[in-house]
């Protein structure tokens, strides 16, 4: 068996596969192959989150395979989103707005905005012409909803205006529109809103980070920002329920692109420890490499049996939080672990730009702060699953 057909086997994902999942895997695989990573890594120079492989896949119908078909989509399940955002951070190519985006926005519009809203926004995400950013996090409420400072008012002529600031708001440089959570003076809790990123109201202030991808974060200042009752999202005072309608879905989605980017380390690193041959076996012979790259398989393989179980709950319409979370967790941990033994392998090598692997750090790093912290999940799940008294 050759080592590409090693890699492969190696990579072989459930083996309840269907042959359309199969077939979608092969048509995201060529479209990437066909644009090449550089594409990527031109987008991080130039802090473009609307480069060619992304414009691609929206081409090619890939990334609204989860919306409905009458609003631009393919009309299928979270599960072949999925499928394509993992596709692709296996090539070295993790697409961040995949999950801000056309999970998380998308979603919630699908779930709770209006028909005009579906109208307007769910065909341009599916073909990758729109991109729709969120702002909830604030730096004083953490992840407290009951601290959040943002706050709409309603205005004498029956708008809003929107006055607070948002902290790790995504690539809304790049994006149309931004979804906002804010206070409601109405009914003292929490209402969504559909804001025009150019609105003058709006100052975008970006921060540096050490994670190597096309979108920078912001932190932005509403000053105020004044919106018809048209953009109102659902009910109001019921923005953070629809909020979760996205966030079960970003945590899953992350997942996969954690699985993605740990399976391409460990593509890398099997090639490497089958060829390089510094006495008289390849390093991979020796049990001090082998076992920490098998190991990283059982780790990447079992996470995404844990994101199968959320995926299968999430489409067929049940509450997949604690499956969510777990996805989360077991993701991002097994793409770092990946990572970390694959670098190893390399040796000093490792740590060059060109073997592809160092710059990914930080971003699997971050994975373990957000979505939501390691630390927030395993609460979640001691409260939920385990039955143990709230922590928070």
């Amino acid at each position: 068996m050759s080592v590409s057909d090693r890699v492969e086997v190696n990579a072989r994902l459930l083996m309840t596969a269907s042959s359309e999942e199969t077939e979608l895997r092969q048509r995201v695989r060529a479209v990437v192959a066909a644009q090449g990573d550089d594409v990527f890594f031109q987008a991080v120079q130039q802090g473009n989150s609307r480069h060619a492989l992304w414009q691609q896949l929206g081409a090619e119908g890939l990334l609204g395979r989860h919306l409905p078909a009458e609003l631009g989509g393919g009309g299928h399940g979270l599960l072949e989103l999925s499928v394509v955002l993992e596709e692709c951070a296996r090539a070295g190519i993790p697409l961040t707005p995949g999950i801000f985006s056309s999970a998380v926005a998308a979603l919630i519009l699908r779930a709770h905005g209006s028909t005009e809203q579906q109208q307007r926004w769910l065909p341009g995400i599916a073909a990758g012409r729109s991109l729709l950013s969120f702002a909830m996090t604030e730096a004083e409420g953490g992840l407290n909803p009951a601290r959040m400072a943002t706050l709409a008012t309603r205005a004498g002529d029956g708008d809003w205006l929107l006055n607070g600031t948002k902290s790790y708001v995504t690539a809304i440089d790049q994006s149309d529109a931004v979804l906002v959570v804010a206070s409601d003076g109405e009914t003292q809790g929490l209402s969504m809103f559909l804001v025009d990123s150019r609105d003058a109201g709006l100052e975008w202030v970006p921060f540096g980070t050490e994670v190597n991808v096309p979108e920078r974060s912001f932190v932005v200042h509403l000053r105020n920002v004044r919106v018809p009752d048209t953009a109102l999202v659902g009910q109001v005072g019921r923005g953070l329920k629809a909020a979760f309608a996205g966030m079960n879905a970003e945590r899953i989605l992350a997942s996969a692109i954690c699985t993605g980017i740990g399976q391409y380390a460990l593509d890398k690193a099997v090639v490497r420890a089958s060829e390089r041959t510094v006495w008289s076996t390849p390093i991979g012979a020796h049990q001090a490499l082998a076992h920490p790259l098998a190991r990283a398989h059982v780790a990447l393989d079992s996470a995404r049996l844990v994101a199968r179980r959320a995926l299968d709950l999430y489409d067929a319409g049940a509450d997949p939080g604690a499956e969510a979370n777990m996805a989360k967790l077991t993701g991002a941990a097994a793409g770092l672990q990946a990572l970390d033994a694959a670098i190893q392998v390399f040796g000093g090598d490792g740590v060059k730009s060109d073997a592809g692997l160092a710059h990914y750090w930080f971003l699997l790093r971050s994975y373990q702060l957000g979505p939501v912290p390691d630390e927030m999940a395993l609460n979640f799940i001691a409260e939920h699953v385990l039955g143990l008294p709230r922590s928070y």
